[in-house]
């Protein structure tokens, strides 16, 4: 407020004490300068606040997209040879090229027997192959690498060559053949639906119902397919888990599933091979299995039994994320370790 101000708002009989007038604009001065600096601090305090939320925000989306947690199951079935009791599988999926620093020492601390890759090792938008080349020969350096197609490997121009690179150091491309580890029990893998749209109609040829088999497929859709064949223990990815996880909801939204997916993390079981209709594949034949630990591990952030007949569906929210979204919340990249026993 100005002298003039004041002047103007004052009775003709103060005019004549320019003391007085003074005063009052002192004191209307110290008024507005109190509220501007009220002001002032309340505007500084809300923007330190937004920038200690941002900074916390970065912080949890990097540790949420870096840190690698371990998911172990217990499986046990007639059908597995005693020579394979406690023989441990872990499954590395959807890695789409992204790096993970502390990968190759979370698959060691699991002590595998064979490490299985269930798809899109790569990004549809990947050029540069030799840095998953190279994870996948620390891989082979901890355990046999058994290795399937996902549809970003049919969408990149480049998967003959790294197709190519992985048979060269070492890995095993299981797309549409099958491998025996011993007497009874075999892997059998499905190339990507978009590479070959025949794989499944191969899969009853690759069957022998009476092996315990364990089949490697990048897409969890087909699964009453899976159990039909007589496939035992199915591993699987594409779904990331639903990319966004919510509490008590679960994942939102996952390619060829839709928004709120069925099939997007953990395990499913199909009562038996020859009893499922398409409502009891979405309501009554799967279901998951709650927590029990059974493995004595102290890097296992999340341990679940199974013991069943039929077919075993394990859908990984996989490791890395796509270039079209690349983002996960509440959706921590995932390995998976399974436990064979015989009964």
């Amino acid at each position: 407020m100005s002298l003039f101000n004041v002047i103007a708002s004052e009775d003709w009989s103060e005019r004549g004490n320019p003391s007085k007038l003074w005063q009052r604009h002192l004191q209307s001065t110290s008024a507005v300068t109190i509220y501007y600096r009220k002001g002032t601090n309340l505007g500084i305090l809300i923007t330190i606040i937004v920038i200690i939320f941002v900074i916390l925000l970065a912080i949890y989306l990097y540790w949420g997209n870096n840190n690698i947690m371990t998911t172990a199951y217990k499986y046990s079935s007639p059908k597995i040879p005693k020579e394979f009791d406690y023989f441990r599988i872990v499954q590395v999926s959807d890695l789409h090229n992204k790096k993970l620093k502390t990968l190759i020492d979370k698959i060691s601390e699991c002590k595998p027997n064979i490490i299985l890759i269930t798809g899109d090792l790569i990004d549809r938008n990947c050029k540069a192959l030799m840095p998953v080349v190279r994870i996948v020969r620390k891989m082979l350096k901890i355990a046999p690498v058994y290795y399937v197609t996902g549809n970003h490997e049919a969408d990149n121009g480049l998967y003959k060559k790294l197709k190519q690179e992985l048979i060269e150091v070492g890995a095993v491309v299981l797309d549409g053949q099958k491998v025996h580890l011993g007497k009874g029990f075999s892997l059998v893998g499905l190339e990507d639906f978009d590479l070959n749209p025949h794989t499944y109609s191969a899969l009853s040829k690759l069957s022998n119902p009476h092996d315990f088999q364990i089949l490697l497929a990048h897409r969890p859709e087909p699964f009453e397919t899976y159990a039909k064949a007589g496939m035992d223990l199915i591993f699987s990815g594409h779904a990331h888990g639903g990319q966004i996880r919510l509490p008590f909801i679960g994942g939102i939204y996952s390619p060829d599933q839709g928004f709120f997916p069925k099939l997007a993390y953990g395990e499913y079981i199909a009562n038996s091979h020859s009893n499922m209709t398409e409502n009891q594949k979405s309501k009554a034949n799967l279901h998951t299995v709650y927590n029990k630990k059974i493995l004595d591990n102290k890097n296992v952030n999340e341990i679940k039994d199974c013991k069943k007949d039929g077919s075993t569906l394990i859908v990984s929210r996989g490791l890395g994320n796509t270039s079209r979204f690349p983002i996960r919340l509440f959706n921590r990249p995932e390995l998976v370790l399974v436990e064979l026993n015989s009964e």
